[in-house]
């Protein structure tokens, strides 16, 4: 394959991988909100589903209006003359017929006067007239005007309609209005929060599915190549923004007695988002460490600043921890580069628009030095502050993990005095303890070390290297993962796996992990053919 294509191919497969979890989770979703229709809930849930249904509300009452606004607008077409609309109606256009209307013209619409107490000033006081106050006018269809003392004053109504509804709601409200200081003082007293609608769960999830299928929108978008016009609220970028409305479905349900429900389909969906996040698997990006170092020798260069690959390791790293420690991008927006430094360039800023979210570690290979993964980590920042400018907001997803690749002999050797000088510098550490819960990853090659000086001698280099490695991460604090390159075949490191495991060195054992070529082979499902 192309090295033009590499980077294309990595960034499609990603997408893809997170578009096909997410449209599992929205079938998932689908079969909550027919499963979860009781109504009782949690305050939280219920206030979070008023303000999903008050958003609602407000929204259509916009795409109302502006239907509205445009339903009254007249255009006019060339040559044509708009037909003109009336401003008011007829003569007695819009009224019943009736034969007694008397001298008014209009049909006479008597309201009851009942007998009731008036309320005194104390009752009505800071009520306001649609509160019934004391200012309560109710227009009637003959041109009267019930008052609040029940007498009548005859008003000239200006195309004014009557109807059996109007007249039932006068009634209503007479009624209403003879309830006296008690019905009063309960509209002062505030009001306990209303349940939204009968289906919390269902509003809650709802929108839910909403926003997943905005994101599978956009990851649609984003491998045709097409703009896209969502705004960040629209749609889910991490799994922590996803799991926050599942989380609160799932606390409501145990809170409501209905804990069976919530251990069930529910967590098994936030089992999955909590394992997986917003993608069906994760990829690791590799180069080798030589590429790091040209992209530096061609922006050191254009700033004037000396070649980067000629310095040694002392001012490498002075200039990489400065560089790190600062807030300004490195890399110019208008620099030019040749090919190859331009794909190291452009995978870093797609790993930055990808995010943890859809890649897992960045590997060095042929790792010998600390400014090996310095380098990584500044690239890498670099990328993220270009991207989080294009985006005019932060990158919602964490960085990668940087792993270096120890291979040779040599650099087996080397490996623990690198990893101590790594951990010795402050914000090399407090960077792996803020963005990766004080975890170092670490890769140990099988493969070329067996070149390089045969299986023997390899497999006591790699015994050596991983106990001096581990006890240089347990001089700062710091947990170690081991990630052991080991292939299929037996010179690729290959072998049974529990021998494997038992010849590793006391305390670098802390987990498991499988070298993807070997996944399939070990743990897939194996089907008979037809």
């Amino acid at each position: 394959m192309a090295k033009n294509n590499l980077l294309k191919v990595t960034k499609e497969v990603s997408l893809m991988s997170r578009w096909v979890a997410i449209d599992l989770y929205i079938r998932e979703i689908d079969s909550l909100r027919f499963e979860l229709s009781m109504n009782r809930c949690s305050d939280r849930l219920s206030r979070l589903a008023d303000e999903i249904l008050e958003k609602e509300i407000s929204a259509q009452e916009d795409i109302e209006s502006w239907g509205t606004n445009v339903g009254r607008s007249q255009p006019k077409f060339p040559n044509q003359q708009g037909l003109s609309l009336p401003t008011e109606l007829p003569p007695r256009a819009d009224l019943p017929l009736c034969a007694e209307c008397g001298e008014s013209q209009y049909p006479k619409l008597e309201v009851p006067v009942t007998d009731y107490i008036p309320l005194s000033r104390q009752d009505v006081q800071g009520i306001s007239s649609d509160g019934y106050g004391p200012n309560l006018q109710i227009k009637t269809g003959n041109g009267n005007s019930v008052n609040s003392n029940g007498s009548q004053q005859t008003i000239t109504p200006r195309g004014s309609s009557s109807s059996s509804s109007q007249l039932l709601l006068q009634k209503k409200l007479l009624a209403d209005s003879q309830i006296g200081r008690t019905s009063f003082q309960k509209l002062l007293e505030p009001t306990p929060p209303k349940r939204a609608g009968i289906a919390p769960y269902r509003i809650v999830l709802g929108e839910v599915k909403e926003k997943l299928l905005k994101t599978r929108r956009l990851l649609e978008l984003l491998l045709e190549g097409l703009p896209c016009e969502y705004d960040p609220w629209d749609y889910y970028e991490t799994s922590d923004q996803l799991l926050e409305p599942l989380l609160l479905c799932y606390e409501s349900l145990h809170s409501s007695d209905s804990g069976v429900l919530a251990d069930g389909r529910l967590a098994d969906l936030i089992r999955r988002v909590a394992t997986f996040g917003m993608v069906l698997m994760k990829l690791d990006l590799r180069q080798e460490a030589a590429k790091h170092s040209e992209a530096l020798d061609t922006i050191t260069t254009y700033l004037d600043m000396g070649t980067y690959s000629e310095w040694d390791e002392e001012k490498k790293l002075e200039f990489l921890t400065r560089e790190l420690k600062g807030k300004r991008p490195l890399v110019p927006p208008n620099i030019e580069v040749g090919p190859e430094v331009k794909e190291v360039l452009d995978t870093f800023r797609v790993a930055a628009e990808l995010g943890s979210e859809s890649l897992g570690a960045y590997v060095i290979s042929m790792a010998s030095d600390a400014s090996d993964v310095l380098a990584v980590e500044l690239l890498q920042k670099d990328a993220r502050l270009a991207v989080s400018g294009d985006l005019g907001r932060p990158c919602p997803a964490g960085t990668l993990r940087v792993v270096p690749l120890f291979e040779t002999v040599k650099d087996l050797r080397g490996a623990g005095s690198v990893i101590r000088k790594l951990l010795s510098i402050d914000c090399y550490r407090e960077h792996i303890e803020k963005n990766h819960t004080g975890h170092q990853e670490i890769m140990v090659g099988y493969s070329d070390s067996g070149k390089d000086a045969g299986r023997f001698t390899a497999a006591w280099e790699l015994y050596k290297a991983q106990e001096d490695v581990v006890a240089a991460c347990n001089e700062f604090g710091i947990k170690v993962t081991l990630f052991h390159g080991r292939g299929g075949s037996i010179g690729r490191g290959g072998g049974p796996t529990y021998l494997a495991i038992q010849s590793q060195p006391p305390g670098s054992v802390m987990g498991s992990k499988e070298q993807g070529e070997m996944v399939q082979a070990k743990f897939g499902i194996t089907t008979d053919g037809c």
